[in-house]
């Protein structure tokens, strides 16, 4: 099971009093779908695009920094209706270029399971 641990994008968290360089750390597994994803946090309400990344066309697993553009912490939506949750996060992806992105169960695999926590850490490394 993949974890995940958020950063805030060094401009926002600057303008915020938080630290610099931050990032979510994402990893999948050699089955994840190749797909451009979005990292989709409900900010006040408002379901926001906060980061997107690839996963790309191979047999093997990843993990990757992504960076993003809100402070955690973060609860990992487990399906579209938790989404509505102040403070949930999610990967949403697109079923075709012009389509609207919708929730995404890979989800579970790239962030943890439905309700683990995804807390802000500071001072991403490589390596880390």
């Amino acid at each position: 099971m993949a974890s995940a641990v958020l950063f805030a994008d060094p401009l926002v968290a600057a303008a915020h009093g938080f630290p610099t360089d931050h990032h979510i750390m994402l990893s999948w597994s050699p089955s994840a779908k190749p797909n451009k994803y979005q990292v989709v946090a409900n900010l006040g309400g408002a379901q926001t695009t906060i980061g997107e990344f690839v996963v790309p066309r191979s047999p093997f697993a990843g993990r990757i920094p992504v960076r993003v553009k809100a402070p955690g912490p973060f609860t990992v939506a487990d399906g579209e209706a938790a989404m509505t949750v102040h403070g949930s996060i999610a990967l949403f992806s697109k079923t075709s270029p012009s389509a609207t992105a919708h929730y995404d169960a890979a989800t579970l695999e790239m962030l943890g399971d439905g309700g683990a926590k995804v807390s802000v850490v500071t001072n991403f490394k490589a390596g880390e």
